[in-house]
């Protein structure tokens, strides 16, 4: 049987320089707004293989890989616990280990048209230390409100978590993300129904992604 692997660097947390509290927040998504769709998601998206990773898999478990180098592939079912381990290791050689440059094109790029400024510039964001926390698996389910995946074929999905840590003072950060036409923070009350399964959407009434696990 035939199974879809996904591979991807997420960061769905937020938190100041010297805070201990941290905040769960989303971005909207281009993919799905292009499509009528508001919905949030995490920033972050699928890691990119390096030339060497993708060749290894390939050969050694013969991946059939869906757009160009991202990590997102079709294998056999019975290789998904041989795979997984590889990523979990987070090895540069095989893989992009972390979502700095999706945070630029997220934070630093004017991606909407509701949007008059990006969230930050180039060196605010450039100013934010990524702090690597977990890997988490998201195994298949009855569905997904991924903007680019479809349900043709059941999805098994590794997610590296991560949390943007801003710099101090807060006031050179902070209230830019807050502000932002296109940033929501999910109440961790949200954030638990989801790891359960439930559908959620924001105050607004934005689907909140279903890839806001932790």
């Amino acid at each position: 049987m035939k199974i879809r692997v996904s591979i991807g660097n997420l960061a769905p947390q937020f938190t100041v320089e010297g805070r201990q509290e941290s905040l769960f927040f989303g971005i909207l998504n281009r993919k799905a707004f292009e499509k009528g769709r508001y919905q949030i998601n995490p920033v972050g998206g699928a890691a990119i293989m390096t030339d060497e990773g993708k060749k290894f898999l390939e050969s050694s478990y013969s991946a059939k890989f869906q757009e160009g180098f991202d990590a997102r592939f079709v294998v056999d079912r019975k290789h998904v616990d041989n795979i997984l381990p590889l990523f979990e290791a987070r090895n540069t050689s095989i893989y992009e280990i972390d979502p700095r440059r999706e945070l630029e094109e997220e934070l630093s790029t004017k991606e909407l048209p509701i949007q008059n400024e990006p969230v930050f510039t180039p060196k605010q964001v450039r100013g934010i230390r990524i702090e690597f926390v977990k890997s988490m698996r998201q195994m298949p389910g009855n569905g997904s409100t991924s903007a680019r995946e479809t349900e043709q074929m059941p999805t098994v999905r590794l997610f590296n978590m991560f949390r943007l840590v801003l710099p101090a003072p807060p006031a050179l950060h902070f209230p830019k993300l807050m502000m932002s036409p296109v940033v929501r923070i999910v109440p961790n009350h949200q954030i638990r129904k989801i790891c359960a399964g439930e559908e959620q959407k924001t105050e607004d009434g934005w689907q909140i992604g279903d890839n806001f696990i932790w």
